[in-house]
């Protein structure tokens, strides 16, 4: 799932001009993608946050550009303490508020523009009310064969050892349509393989039991064929919503790998 929001943001980044840097070092911006399934992922991350704020006051000394931006799950956690504790960050953009990364990328680039102007603050940036979770249209990494396609967001299973209820939310489902959409797009960029995406994917839902898991797939399964597609996975499935429905849909469709990841 990070895999496939970081394809997302870095998309919306080349929609508007921006390239790939070779390196963090020589980056005009950084964005970190954050995780917090596991302490050590957190910790990397501020082990990153020290690197880059390091880099970011020599780099401002000698007149020289640079943003740091910090999204993800840890984002989502901590909110703008993160700033407060680690002032050379620019932006916390948490799991619910991607749709707001655009308004950062022109504030970014309207400072970039104008030696004289300062970063706006985060606080100007943010629409009034608190944004809603959105699916990014595409999620593609640019030559590869294969590409994540999330169906749905967030759990509602609340594990004791678990974060992820409380960084992602409640379960959110992606209109099918959209989903047949990526499947047909990707397939035309040469995509050959596929991975549907969720924290709990067969727990999928649409428009309030109008068509669940098992019928997702028979329609991503469809689509993945006619799209050139030769591989269809999914991930992470929990087994108590694993339905023998489901099972069927695998088995009559040849695109379904005979793979489980429960």
């Amino acid at each position: 799932m990070n895999n496939a929001e970081s394809a997302a943001l870095t998309l919306v980044c080349r929609e508007r001009g921006w390239t790939v840097a070779p390196n963090g070092e020589s980056a005009d911006l950084v964005l970190l993608n954050t995780c917090s399934v596991r302490l050590t992922a957190e910790q990397r991350v501020l082990g990153r946050i020290a690197l880059y704020a390091s880099l970011k006051k020599k780099r401002l000394a000698k007149g020289e550009r640079f943003a740091l931006v910090v999204a993800g799950c840890m984002a989502q956690r901590m909110g703008e303490t993160l700033k407060q504790k680690y002032p050379a960050v620019d932006y916390v953009m948490g799991t619910s508020s991607r749709s707001v990364f655009p308004l950062i990328l022109e504030a970014v680039e309207k400072s970039f523009n104008s030696s004289s102007s300062p970063l706006p603050t985060p606080h100007s940036l943010l629409p009034t009310e608190l944004p809603q979770f959105a699916f990014s249209s595409s999620h593609l990494e640019e030559g590869q064969f294969r590409s994540f396609i999330p169906i749905m967001h967030g759990c509602n299973n609340f594990c004791s050892y678990c974060i992820v209820p409380y960084v992602r939310g409640r379960e959110v489902s992606r209109d099918p349509q959209l989903i047949a959409e990526e499947i047909r797009l990707v397939g035309e960029r040469g995509v050959r393989e596929i991975t549907l995406l969720g924290q709990n994917v067969n727990s999928y839902n649409w428009n309030n039991n109008e068509l669940h898991f098992a019928g997702l797939l028979r329609l991503a399964a469809a689509e993945a064929a006619k799209s050139g597609i030769r591989w269809l996975r999914f991930l992470s499935a929990n087994p108590k919503d694993f339905s023998p429905e489901t099972i069927q849909a695998m088995a009559e469709s040849p695109v379904c790998c005979r793979h489980l990841h429960l």
